[in-house]
């Protein structure tokens, strides 16, 4: 979960706050998406990082590269719905300990089901919406 911009504002007051969180993209992410171009066309396969890394240093690398990316994904991933059910809880004045457990269980697993059914449901027509999207610019 990536975040922290409460205390950018709060450590360097409004203004130079706000100018930081509007350059950070061009400071970091510019250069970020400019390499991971060039990358991407000298290496052309599905893999990314992980063809990268293996391509640089072997095998046993890419491997872990992968490995780690995925399990960073995973627990990255699982904190989402754990984060929206305490947003929710305390966005009616509920503390989430103060919750009875069946009912934050069941908020919990409902949270999750609204989160991955987009991914369940919309990868066939975004990839079909991307395969018309490929035609008309060709």
């Amino acid at each position: 979960v990536q975040g922290g911009s409460e205390e950018v504002i709060s450590s360097l007051g409004p203004l130079p706050g706000l100018i930081g969180l509007l350059l950070m993209p061009f400071i970091f992410g510019f250069p970020l998406g400019l390499i991971t171009a060039e990358l991407s066309s000298a290496f052309p396969g599905n893999g990314g990082y992980s063809i990268w890394v293996s391509e640089a240093f072997g095998p046993f690398w890419g491997l872990q590269e992968s490995l780690w990316s995925w399990i960073s994904g995973v627990v990255d991933n699982a904190l989402y719905p754990l984060l929206t059910y305490r947003a929710i809880t305390l966005g009616f004045g509920v503390m989430p300990k103060n919750v009875p457990f069946l009912m934050g269980w069941g908020l919990r697993v409902l949270i999750a089901l609204v989160y991955s059914l987009p991914g369940l449901f919309l990868i066939r027509p975004v990839a079909d919406g991307l395969g018309v999207f490929f035609l008309i610019i060709l």
